[in-house]
């Protein structure tokens, strides 16, 4: 499911070709670096899909938003020390999906053991 999720979060926007700006991108390291014409970290984003240092991040973030503000969007399960060293560096939480990627959706519950399901074959 998180492929699914990628998918749709890392694909350009077919409207992007009717934009009179349409906004770059930028694939590095299991990042990728997003800048539109919209303000702040909505507009500019970094989408982290593998594994990413802290460092690393910032490093290319700096030099592709040269000064700008932008937003970090990560899989906290999967990028558990980028999570906590983004926050130990001051970084805050704006919002947070937890249902985004759905977790493997658990086995049906066992039928009462009266239930009896069958076949009707009569007509009216």
């Amino acid at each position: 499911l998180r492929a699914v999720a990628y998918v749709a979060l890392l694909t350009p926007s077919p409207l992007d070709r009717y934009q009179s700006h349409p906004a770059r991108r930028m694939e590095r390291d299991g990042m990728v670096f997003v800048a539109s014409d919209e303000p702040g970290p909505d507009g500019n984003v970094v989408i982290v899909t593998g594994p990413a240092t802290s460092r690393r991040l910032l490093s290319l973030a700096a030099a592709y938003y040269d000064g700008a503000v932008y937003g970090v969007m990560l899989d906290v399960e999967r990028a558990v020390l980028l999570d906590d060293a983004l926050r130990a560096g001051g970084w805050i939480v704006d919002e947070e999906e937890p249902a985004l990627v759905l977790a493997p959706i658990p086995p049906s519950p066992l039928p009462p053991p009266d239930l009896a399901i069958r076949r009707v074959a009569t007509q009216r």
